[in-house]
């Protein structure tokens, strides 16, 4: 399966991080309402693997190859943590997740949407 991009998985349990060779799809999108411009940007993320992923939703996902510590030593710790990461990176939820396990080796992969 083709790959163009790494990707960061960041687990909303524990804060575990893998990266993973995937295929990305960015959208970007905009509109206008009385405040003013609204812009909104997506993700499609496909896994090629042969292994069964720990990837559940409402885990982050970063583009590139990211080394991700959170400090879960004190709820004020975490929440900083979070805070920073999210002023250094974009990060996108996983709202959708199917696992395409099936058919041949080389066909195999997990499609993620992410906002």
């Amino acid at each position: 399966m083709y790959t163009n991009k790494k990707v960061t998985h960041i687990a909303k349990n524990g804060y575990q991080s893998n990266t993973y060779d995937a295929y990305v799809e960015e959208h970007y999108t905009s509109s206008s309402d009385k405040q003013g411009d609204t812009k909104h940007h997506s993700l499609f993320v496909s896994i090629p693997t042969t292994e069964s992923l720990n990837i559940q939703l409402g885990d982050l996902i970063i583009l590139g190859e990211h080394q991700i510590v959170i400090d879960s030593s004190s709820e004020k710790n975490e929440a900083e943590s979070i805070r920073n990461l999210k002023r250094n990176h974009r990060l996108y939820t996983i709202n959708s997740l199917i696992p395409c396990v099936y058919g041949h080796d080389r066909v195999k992969h997990y499609e993620l949407g992410c906002d």
